[in-house]
């Protein structure tokens, strides 16, 4: 016991390697409860895909085959993990993705922050490829929770990999969103239900899952943070040389018969003030026959 429990001291300080983890990860979610916590997770980002749709979408994971974008209504879908020789698209640390800036639509993030070594360069690095106006979905383990209490007795006791993770809570994440130029929309929690082995108890317990979520509760073993990335318009202080160019004066026609207006000859200013020699202002209306009262021409003077 006591050399367990040294042992899980040492492994505190060193991250656990991405083959490592994502085989206990594997091997965890096949259990009754990582099955029903992944089930839990997938209905939720399945949701959130649906309201939050575009044309990419791109899943960042720490294990492979999840599949939480085979549903989504996104038409270019791909996923990207640490681990190397995974079943995806591209292998890349999450702190330097091959991708340009504003390109893809959704970005899920799947429990990357809780174990990956440099957390906040990574959330930086997935806002950086964000599209304009695009969301970011991040899930993560609660540390107010189940989880949260078996964290540190099983991180040192226990070589699973699984207790090795971070367990950030959701205002540190909301406070790096904020600088990073994003506004966090929605945060919900699930799977209330005490870690019980058994699928038939969690299925009574699951019972009171959605009460549970209608009534906020901040208990949950996972979080899931949907942000959107805000883009500031520019003020332009000049007119544009296109909009010059596209905007014509429209010229002056004269039209026979309509009134017409003589200005002034000359405008004299002095300082502030201004003195019309002449402002005489005349209109000429068309004749009209006696029956309407008016004959000859009508000159009005202001």
């Amino acid at each position: 016991m006591l050399k367990k429990i040294l042992a899980g001291i040492a492994a505190l300080s060193t991250p656990p390697a991405p083959n490592d983890l994502a085989q206990s990860l594997s091997a965890w979610y096949q259990t009754p409860v990582g099955e029903a916590l992944l089930a839990m997770e997938r209905e939720q980002s399945f949701e959130s895909l649906h309201m939050h749709s575009g044309f990419r979408a791109m899943l960042l994971e720490v294990t492979d085959r999840l599949e939480f974008l085979a549903d989504g209504p996104q038409l270019h879908k791909f996923s990207v993990t640490n681990r190397p020789g995974a079943d995806c698209a591209a292998v890349s640390d999450f702190d330097a993705l091959p991708l340009p800036s504003n390109l893809v639509d959704v970005v899920l993030m799947h429990h990357v922050l809780d174990y990956c070594p440099l957390p906040h360069e990574s959330l930086k690095e997935a806002a950086r490829v964000v599209a304009p106006a695009g969301h970011l979905v991040i899930f993560g383990f609660n540390p107010f929770s189940w989880m949260g209490l078996l964290k540190w007795p099983l991180r040192l006791m226990s070589r699973n990999c699984l207790w090795q993770c971070r367990m950030l809570t959701r205002w540190r994440i909301g406070d790096w969103l904020k600088l990073l130029g994003f506004q966090v929309e929605t945060v919900s929690y699930g799977a209330f239900a005490p870690p019980l082995q058994s699928r038939r108890l969690l299925r009574g317990l699951n019972r009171s899952e959605g009460f549970c979520r209608k009534a906020g509760l901040p208990f949950g073993a996972y979080y899931m943070i949907v942000a959107r990335k805000q883009v500031l318009r520019p003020l332009v202080s000049h007119q544009p040389a296109w909009l010059a160019r596209a905007i014509k004066p429209v010229q002056r026609v004269e039209v026979e018969g309509a009134p017409h207006r003589q200005l002034p000859d000359t405008v004299e200013t002095q300082g502030n003030h201004c003195e019309e020699n002449r402002n005489i202002y005349r209109w000429r209306l068309p004749r009209q026959s006696r029956s309407g009262g008016l004959g000859g021409v009508a000159a009005l003077r202001r």
